[in-house]
């Protein structure tokens, strides 16, 4: 990972189940990435304290599919939160097609499903911060554009303005 520098990446790490030991992992990785400016989260109060308190740049949520859907909800749609554009990796157990639907469609930038490595990790990481995707806001959707490719080869008129 080029440049920004992750040293000044600022992150939250949500952990529902500390007996899991999943966050552990997580911030030993953002260790290993020189990512210093870490907070933990026990559960969505805690959360939305914690961010109003830190300026975070990046959530990171070890949580079942049903728990991300509800957490992508709450800082997507929650006139409450504090940042609606906050980037959301969610660490989650193997899932359904449909979870993970419903998951990405809540409006969570970024999914890594368990068991999870550093690099796999570090990859995501690197994907929200160097390659930021713009964010939608939509009667139906709230979130980073799912979209991943800059031509979709679609030849019709562009729907949307830019």
């Amino acid at each position: 990972m080029n440049a920004p520098k992750l040293s000044a990446l600022r992150v939250v790490i949500l952990d529902p189940d500390p007996a899991k030991h999943q966050a552990e992992m997580v911030r030993s990785v953002l260790t290993m990435l020189e990512v210093s400016m870490i907070r933990d989260a026990s559960d969505a109060g805690r959360l939305f304290s914690r961010l109003q308190q830190f300026q975070a740049d990046l959530l990171i949520a070890t949580v079942s599919a049903a728990e991300a859907v509800v957490l992508a909800n709450a800082v997507r749609r929650d006139s409450a939160s504090p940042n609606r554009e906050l980037p959301i990796i969610a660490v989650v157990p193997p899932m359904t097609p449909a979870e993970l639907v419903h998951v990405r469609d809540a409006g969570v930038t970024e999914i890594l499903v368990h068991p999870i490595t550093a690099k796999a990790l570090a990859a995501r990481i690197d994907s929200v911060v160097q390659r930021r995707r713009g964010f939608i806001e939509s009667a139906v959707f709230v979130g980073p554009d799912r979209r991943r490719r800059e031509g979709s080869g679609h030849a019709g008129p562009d729907r949307r303005k830019r």
